[in-house]
């Protein structure tokens, strides 16, 4: 059976495509609003968080992924503070329970709790043990 359409029904659905153009360009223009300030917070993120790098923690670099479990058990306690490999380099303390991390696709790993951000829930953190680290005298480097 077909449908018709009264005249009405058209023009009605005739106006609301031609303000579609409208309404979508003001969805996009608050989107690129958020993402500006997302991307401006995350910034300034990274800058507070490369303040936390120093050269005198312990290192996981030059590890291999799949070591990086029997290196956590014999080299770190509960407590000791590490650096993680993913810029901004960040310090933490590793703590005792183990979440998941993702490592190069391995899955392995460590709650890490921030010396700034101190919380009963520790963060877990995503990280490759496979990239080298950069020389730590520039905090923001």
């Amino acid at each position: 059976m077909k449908e018709e359409f009264t005249k009405e029904e058209i023009e009605q659905v005739t106006a609301c495509l031609k303000d579609l153009p409208v309404h979508l360009g003001k969805i996009l223009r608050e989107t690129a609003e958020i993402m500006k300030e997302i991307f401006a917070e995350n910034i300034e993120l990274r800058d507070i968080l490369a303040t936390y790098q120093s050269s005198d923690y312990l290192s996981l670099d030059d590890l291999a992924t799949e070591l990086l479990g029997n290196y956590y058990d014999a080299h770190f306690t509960n407590g000791d503070r590490i650096r993680l490999k993913r810029r901004p380099e960040i310090i933490g303390t590793v703590g005792e329970h183990k979440v998941v991390w993702l490592m190069g696709g391995t899955a392995n790993a460590y709650d890490v709790y921030f010396d700034h951000l101190q919380s009963e829930n520790p963060l877990p953190v995503i990280a490759s043990a496979l990239e080298s680290l950069p020389e730590a005298d520039d905090p923001k480097q």
